[in-house]
C-alpha cells in the first residue's frame, strides 16, 4: 500500500486513514509514510473538477490539509491526535494533470503546535508542475 520507512508510523497512518471517510470518498491513497512525512495521490475523476475542467480548489486544499495532518500525525503519541488550528493555501496554476500528488512534511514540531507544508503537484507534458503549496499549524488534542 505505501513505503514502510518505519512501520510503526505507516502502520498508526494506516489505521487511521481507515476512520477517514471522506478521503476514502474522495479516492485519495496514501502511497509513503515516513517520521514526519506523508504522501499520497489523487486520480483525477469528472466529479474531483469545477466548471473549466480543472482541478477544485477545495480539493487542492483538502490534499494540502490532509497530508500535513497526517504528517504531524506521524511524530505525535500514539494516544493524541492533532488537528487544523489553521492553513493558508497558495494555487499556482490550474491543475490540469490526471493525477494530483501530495507531499505533506512537518516543518518544526512541537509539544502543542506542529507547523507543516504541503506541496500539490502533477505530470503534464513530462513536466512536473506545482498547482498548490500550503503553510499549516497543526494543533496536538
Amino acid at each position: 500500500m505505501f513505503e514502510l520507512d518505519d512501520p510503526f508510523v505507516a502502520e498508526k497512518v494506516a489505521k487511521m486513514m481507515q476512520q477517514n471517510h471522506f478521503m476514502h470518498f474522495i479516492g485519495f491513497e496514501v502511497t509513503r509514510v515516513a517520521p514526519g512525512v506523508v504522501e499520497g495521490q489523487l486520480v483525477m475523476q469528472n466529479h474531483h473538477r469545477q466548471q473549466n475542467g480543472f482541478a477544485h480548489g477545495g480539493i487542492m486544499t483538502t490534499l494540502c490539509d490532509t497530508v500535513a495532518g497526517f504528517a504531524a500525525f506521524t511524530l505525535i503519541s500514539p494516544n493524541l491526535h492533532v488537528v487544523t488550528a489553521e492553513i493558508k493555501v497558495v494555487y499556482y496554476r490550474p491543475a490540469t494533470a490526471n493525477v494530483l500528488y501530495a507531499h505533506g512534511r512537518v516543518d518544526k514540531s512541537g509539544a502543542k503546535l506542529h507547523f507543516c507544508e504541503s506541496e500539490i503537484f502533477g505530470w503534464v507534458n513530462n513536466q512536473k508542475k506545482v498547482f498548490a503549496k500550503a503553510t499549516a499549524t497543526m494543533i496536538v488534542v
